[in-house]
Parts: structure tokens; sequence; C-alpha cells
């Protein structure tokens, strides 16, 4: 898959894709917001995330129906695009252009601008070479390989599967392996939805008629806030139906100023769409949607007369939101309900579990600091970000308060909800995470609506109206200053990007580089699948290792093991029990064989993860107690049982068979 040209043309038909979704939107969503092409993409985006849910429930998402499902939508948008032609428009309004709203080659730029960046990130990440080992290898890439080879993302909560996602980002990921190579996944989210992010902001700059270097600043400023990026997770994705949502919800504020006639329930659709998704990406995505919707709704509740038109609208969302989001919650109700059973019968004996009853970090007041973070800048850049989105939430309330006589000033009313659920989403993170964690994880939201935030003030302006030039200096003031704030990762991202082909935050050896190239490998993959062999065909084995991603998930039942996901809450992991009580435990979830990575470079042993049992948040203490403890006793039961393979870093063992086999997890098939 990595011949030349075959990444760039696989994102291509991808965004194509996305695009021809879109296009069959139009009959059920509001066409407002499908005058947007690249809106368009994003709804597309939506509706393959909802027939994705369903496809997983009925474990039908594998590789050859996710390829379907993509020529099929590039099929649908060459339909329309033939249909359409929209690269006439630029001519038909040069033809008719007037003083005052003439067009020049110069408000091209910001769509060149957009451009030109895709296509750089699309020459310099796909493919990646190098990933987090911990994390990439670990849990997202094990579950993009899951679900490409089983047709669902669900099989396994030992990798916090359905507390981190319910596995959006995976299926999406799945249209780009279409192989073992995971060398490609990232290009859905670093490159196909990074470019959409700026298309995005290009055409709102465009459309809204914004001078040139107000739209290119705002197409700089997605580039150059920082997005602390670690793994493969969620990031300009959310952060692209950030922005998408923001919008919906502005066409919402503006319709709800005027009595619509027949105007049906096509803007809730849309925005449940849009919603729906975060909620299924990422918790901490889900947390912006909550939040922003209570504000929006909130605000033309007290502003609108017709305010049982308003509940109405907010009950309609909710519900379809719901609706959406379940096929994608049911995917893992087996599971969940089997881990509550089992972890209840061992309660009493799970000794360590009671000692970490929170492991919230409560470090809002931490906020309050210019340290420097991490994965680069400070906590006060951050801080100003969200300053600076409350501040313009606060003036567009003001603004689409007072002149509510103007439909386009109640488009303010989404800024304005904006700049409530920003500091609402950062603060209610730092509570729950240390506060390294809570800006990372603030990260596509301020990527989302700072940019918008800042065009938005512009959008009731018209060109020579009075202080409209105010407003555009003071608009380009606020976005310019985000980009010297960045401007220092932002160029060595740009560099990292060049010369190791990944976007990395953390530093980078030769040794980590290395690691990565032979681990996604296909000689790794012929030994993972090699100890793999020494299982019966249809068994159920325990894996703990570092590519769980090589092994075959058709010819056995997986369940994928790492760090994080011991302390998933809803698997209610009996931490401290006595070794039979955890030998029956395993074998009630049907398993009988186990699977372990004893050494190598990226195997946290008992030494390494000791250093945490120290750590000042109790988040680090848990993780590492956990996985102390379930590793030690994974090695003595290997003691204790038939050891089918051992080598000296990779271990199998058999557990025997399940106690009763009619009541153990059916297996992936």
């Amino acid at each position: 898959m990595n011949l030349p040209g075959i990444p760039e043309a696989l994102v291509m038909l991808f965004l194509l894709s996305s695009y021809g979704w879109g296009v069959l939107c139009r009959r059920f969503c509001d066409r407002r917001v499908c005058r947007y092409y690249s809106l368009t993409a994003v709804l597309g985006l939506a509706a393959l995330n909802a027939l994705g849910g369903v496809l997983n429930l009925v474990r039908g998402a594998t590789s050859p129906v996710l390829f379907l499902l993509m020529f099929a939508g590039a099929g649908m948008a060459g339909r329309d695009l033939l249909k359409r032609r929209p690269w006439s428009a630029w001519f038909r309004r040069r033809a008719k252009q007037t003083e005052g709203t003439a067009r020049t080659g110069t408000d091209l730029l910001p769509w060149l601008l957009a451009f030109g960046a895709g296509i750089g990130a699309c020459l310099a990440l796909a493919p990646t070479t190098v990933f987090n080992p911990h994390d990439d290898f670990h849990t997202y890439s094990a579950r993009v390989a899951r679900l490409v080879q089983t047709g669902s993302v669900g099989g396994s909560l030992f990798d916090a599967t359905a507390l981190d996602s319910f596995g959006s980002q995976s299926f999406f990921q799945g249209f780009f392996l279409p192989g073992w190579d995971i060398t490609l996944l990232n290009a859905f989210d670093a490159v196909a939805c990074f470019n959409l992010c700026l298309l995005l902001v290009a055409e709102l700059s465009f459309r809204r008629r914004l001078p040139w270097y107000v739209g290119a600043l705002g197409v700089i400023c997605v580039m150059a806030i920082n997005p602390q990026y670690v793994n493969i997770s969620p990031l300009y994705s959310g952060a692209l139906v950030i922005t998408g949502l923001v919008l919906a919800g502005g066409i919402l504020a503006r319709s709800s100023g005027t009595r619509e006639k027949n105007r049906g329930w096509r803007l809730e659709l849309t925005l449940a769409l849009l919603a729906s998704v975060l909620v299924t990406l990422k918790p901490t995505l889900a947390f912006f949607a909550f939040f922003y919707l209570v504000a929006l709704y909130l605000i033309l509740l007290l502003k609108v007369r017709d305010r049982k038109a308003v509940l109405k609208s907010a009950m309609a969302v909710g519900l379809l939101i719901v609706l959406f989001v379940l096929p994608w919650a049911l995917i893992h109700l087996p599971l969940l309900g089997k881990a509550r059973q089992l972890g209840k019968q061992l309660e009493d004996v799970a000794t360590l579990a009671p000692q970490y009853p929170s492991i919230a970090a409560h470090e809002i007041p931490a906020l309050c600091s210019f340290a420097p973070l991490l994965f680069g800048d400070n906590i006060a850049a951050f801080n100003l970000l969200v300053s600076i989105c409350s501040g313009v939430g606060l003036v567009c309330l003001g603004v689409g308060w007072r002149r509510c006589a103007d439909r386009r000033a109640l488009e303010l009313l989404s800024v304005a909800a904006v700049g409530v659920a920003v500091p609402a989403v950062y603060l209610w993170n730092a509570h729950l995470f240390p506060v390294g964690w809570a800006i990372r994880y603030s990260c596509p939201v301020l990527i989302g609506c700072y940019p918008i935030a800042c065009l938005g003030y512009l959008h009731r302006g018209r060109p020579g109206s009075v202080g409209y030039h105010r407003k555009i200096m003071l608009s380009a003031g606020l976005i310019v200053a985000a980009v010297v704030i960045f401007a220092g990762t932002f160029i060595s991202r740009i560099q990292r990007a060049v010369t190791d082909r990944t976007l990395l935050s953390f530093p980078l050896t030769r040794d980590i580089s290395d690691y990565s190239t032979s681990i996604v490998s296909r000689e790794e993959m012929l030994y993972c699948q090699s100890v793999q062999s020494r299982m019966i065909a249809g068994s159920t084995a325990l894996v703990w290792t570092v590519a769980p991603f090589q092994l075959n998930f058709r010819r056995n039942r997986l369940f994928t093991v790492s760090e994080p996901g011991l302390t998933n809450p809803v698997l209610h992991f009996p931490a401290g029990a006595d070794l039979e009580s955890l030998r029956q435990y395993l074998r009630n979830w049907g398993i009988r064989y186990v699977m372990i990575e004893t050494s190598g470079a990226a195997v946290n042993d008992a030494e390494v993860l000791g250093v945490y049992l120290k750590a000042k948040h109790s988040v680090y203490r848990k993780l590492a107690d956990y996985s102390i403890y379930f590793r030690k006793s994974l090695l003595d039961l290997a003691e204790r049982s038939r050891v089918l393979y051992s080598d000296g870093r990779m271990l199998l063992f058999e557990l025997g068979e399940a106690p009763n086999a009619a009541k153990s997890v059916p297996a992936d098939r």
C-alpha cells in the first residue's frame, strides 16, 4: 500500500466518498447547511457514522463492505459534481461582479493555502512511519484490525473500549486498512480531516465575503494551534465535526427568530447527526456536544418568543442523538453485562479496587500557571485561547440579544453558546484529568472553535458598513495572536512531519523509529501469528502484547489488554483477587489461552510501572497497581499451567477449557 500515489489516491477517494454521502443527506438534512461543499462532506461523515453503528451491530463492517461504501460515495460525489460544476461558480461571480462585491484572484488564496497544506500533509504523513508504541499499537490499531476482520469493533473491555470511545474513530480508520499494513491509519485524521478543517474555514470566509487575508489567517490558525498530538485518537476529526456543529447551530438560531412554515425537523436531524459523531468518537468530545447544545437551547429559550417550539426542537435533537448513538452502545452491551456479573462475584476478594474509589484529578487550580507542557507550549497559551473564545461569545451574545430583528445577527447566538461551552469543557476536563491531559483533550475543541469564533464575529458586518473595518482588524488581530503564540511548535511540527513522517509531540529517538518500523513489518506479523497458530482455531485467548493488531482476529476470539483498559470502570476488574479466583474469572470469560509479551522495548513490566506507584495523581497509581498485579498474576498462573510456547519474549500458556462453554462469550467469526 506504500506504492507511489496509492496513499494520495486513497485519501482523495475517501474525501470524495464523504462528499457523496453528504449529497445523499441533502434529501433529509437542512439545505442551508448543504450549501457548503465542505459541510456537505462533514455531513457525509456523520451519515457514514450512523450507518457504521448499524454495520458494527450486525458485524458487517468488514474491509470489503467499507470499500464498497467508499466507492458508492465516490460515485454519488462524481455524479453531483458533474451536475453542479462548482468550479464554474467563480467565473459566474466574475461576470456578475459589481462595485463592492468584486472578486479578485487574491480571494482564492485561502483555498490555495488549504489545498496546499492538505497535499503537503498527505505527502508527509501518508504513510506514517513512527507511532506511539503504547497507545497506537496496544489499543487503537488493534481495534481497527478487529473491525475490518470481524465486522465489529466490539470484543474486549480489557483495552478501555466503551470507556474512551464507542468505536467511530476505528470505523473511519478502517477505510485506510485494506490489508495488514497500519501505516495509513492516521491518514483519516491527520490528512483527510485536517484537510477538510482547512477547506471549511476557507469556504466560510469565501461565502461570507471576508477579506482574503482574514480567510488565509483563519486557515493558518487551524494549522498553527498546537494539537498536543501523542497518538492516532480523534483530533482533527473532532475539530472538524465541532466546527460543523457550531455552523449548523447558527442556522438553527437564525431560524428560531422567524416562524418558518413547513420547516420540518431537518435542522434537528442535522444537529443530531453531527452531535452523535462527537459522542461516539470520544467522551471528551461528547462533553462539548452536551455543553454546547444545552447553552444554545437555553439562550434560545430565554430569547425567542415561541418557547414551545424551542423545547420541541431540543427534545427532538436529544431523542435523535440517542437514536444514532444507540447502535454503537448496543455493540458493547453484552460485554458490559457480562463484566458487571463477573465483577460482582469477586467483589469481596478484589482488595485493590476499594483503594481507588475515584481517580478524578481535581486540577482546576493548576490551570492558573505559566508552566510548560510536556507536549509543547505552556498552560497560559491555552488559557488565552479559552478566554478569547469566552470573550467573543459574550460580545456575540450582546449583539444577538439586542438586534433580534436582524436574522443574521441571531446566528451570533451560536458563537455565544461556544463562549459558554469552551470554558465549561476546559474546566470539566481539568476536574477529571491531570492538567496536561485536560489541555490535550481540549485541543480538538479549541482548534474547532477558535477560528470559527473569530470569523463568526464578522458575520453580521457588511463591507463598507460602520465599524466593519475595525471588526476586521480586531478579528485578524486575535487570529494573528494565536498564530504567533504557537509559531514555535508549529514550525517544529512541520519539520518533524517532513523528516520523521509523524506528528508525535514527545521526543523521538532513532530507537523509537526503528522499533516502530520493526513492529509494523510483515516479519512481525508472521512471528505473532506463528505463536497464535499454537491455539486451537475458534478458541478464546487473552492477549497482552505490544502489537495485537498483527494477530488474526478471525481465527480466535481475542481479548486484547492494555494498562488503561484494566482500570476501565465498566470492566469491574477484580484487582487483588487470589490466583485461583483470577483463574476462575478468566475462565468464566471463556478464556482458554493467555498470550503475554514478557520483554521488549515497549513492554511495561513491574519495574517500569513501579515508578508510578508514588505518583501524585491517583489515576497513575491505579494504572500501575492494577497492571503490576495482573502481570505478576499471569506469570504465576503460567508456572501452574501448561506452557505452549516461550522464547524469552512471548509466552503462551493454556488455562484450560471454560467451565460452561454455553455461557461463555461467543467467538468472533
